[in-house]
């Protein structure tokens, strides 16, 4: 089980603090992207990452090909390029060898992230343009993984007729592996479908058992449950923009967040809270030291008797969560891997148990922990059909 972290906007000096506390090498690692980066930027966090010892990967952020945001379009492997190039064809084939010419070259990247469109229809125009960026890939023979980019939107995997078109052919992909990227139905963080969880489950299980590494991007807490169909790495940043998958973002002008607020995760439940929330938690429901685990990040916040009281900088809360988050997963590596279906059964029941508790004490939960309390039995019920039919393949993996 390997973390990655995902970049976000303001993360530069935050990634270098949580992969020296993490300690653990190519265990650890940031993907890094132009969304969010200069030119400079890239390429002079790249080296200090790996002056640490730590994984480098680097997302060229393909999704959108007619995308006009400069940080992404003006970058040198763009050169020549534009949102009319024949990207199923021989500029395809190009582009994809400059990108990763970029990355080995310049970069130094530790393993290969091929470019990839989104899309959420199954066309043979985006099987054509993936299969030849896979091919390319192959080609080039580099003696690092390369993965292939793909990134797909609610309706595709729905339909799990056009999801299993699309599955027969990545799994023949000449590749190491998967970055894969989905969109939630309607935008939604948390996901409450138990169709497209359960697809989704059921996809990376066939991934897995073809023999391909899968990095799961833009990661939350609700993609702790894909543990149990054999993913073996997942990224999440600091904004939820890099915790959920949005295309949008890769384009010029992004949806501002204007109910940007500091956020407690808490791993025992599952659900986010404000300080103001834990404080009145604390002071009128009786609940100090029911939540937790408590991080050097949130220690010093979650142990005072007044929270909001407690100066707690945003940069503290990201490192909060993504440390947690970290923890969770790689504690599935205790488990064998066909066994690891069992273990996020029991994270699921003992975060519901949580919620429980909380309920009991009569604590509102709206906002973000309404999202979880919402989405948590869509989790539990797809993975519980999950196991009911490839009860007979998790044996294998």
């Amino acid at each position: 089980m390997r973390f990655l972290i995902q970049m976000g906007y303001g993360m530069m000096g935050m990634n270098l603090e949580l992969l020296a506390n993490f300690g653990d090498g190519r265990q650890s690692g940031v993907i890094i992207s132009p969304r969010t980066l200069t030119l400079d930027q890239i390429e002079s966090h790249a080296r200090d990452i790996l002056s640490l010892g730590a994984t480098l990967l680097y997302d060229s952020c393909f999704y959108s090909p007619d995308t006009n945001r400069s940080k992404i379009v003006g970058l040198p492997y763009w050169d020549g390029f534009n949102s009319n190039s024949d990207w199923a064809g021989e500029d395809g084939v190009d582009f994809c060898r400059r990108v990763i010419q970029y990355q080995v070259d310049t970069l130094k990247v530790t393993e290969v992230l091929l470019p990839g469109s989104y899309t959420n229809v199954c066309n043979d125009g985006w099987l054509s343009m993936h299969y030849n960026f896979a091919q390319v890939g192959h080609d080039m023979g580099v003696d690092i993984p390369v993965y292939a980019t793909i990134a797909i939107g609610p309706d595709l995997i729905r339909n799990a007729t056009l999801f299993d078109t699309i599955l027969n052919e990545i799994v023949s992909y000449p590749v190491d592996g998967i970055y894969f990227l989905y969109r939630p139905p309607e935008d939604g963080f948390l996901c409450k479908n138990d169709l497209f969880l359960t697809n989704l489950l059921c996809a990376f299980l066939s991934l897995s058992l073809a023999g391909k590494k899968i990095i799961l991007g833009y990661a939350n807490q609700q993609d702790l449950v894909f543990a149990a169909a054999g993913v073996g790495t997942i990224a999440t940043g600091n904004y939820r923009n890099v915790r959920s998958f949005n295309p949008d973002i890769f384009y010029e002008q992004e949806p501002a967040d204007s109910r940007r607020r500091k956020w407690y995760f808490d791993g025992q439940s599952l659900c986010e809270f404000r300080c103001e929330q834990l404080e009145v938690a604390y002071q009128k429901f009786g609940m100090k030291g029911l939540f937790g685990p408590a991080t050097k990040y949130s220690q010093d916040m979650l142990l005072s008797p007044y929270p909001n009281d407690i100066i707690w900088p945003e940069s503290s809360a990201f490192k909060h969560f993504i440390t947690v988050l970290r923890n969770q997963w790689l504690s599935f590596a205790e488990t064998e891997k066909r066994l690891r279906h069992g273990t996020v059964e029991l994270l699921l029941r003992m975060a519901d148990q949580r919620i429980t508790e909380y309920q009991k004490h009569k604590l509102p939960l709206l906002d973000r922990a309404g999202q979880t309390v919402a989405a948590i039995p869509a989790w539990t019920n797809a993975l519980q059909s999950f196991i009911q039919l490839e009860s007979l393949r998790l044996v294998d993996l």
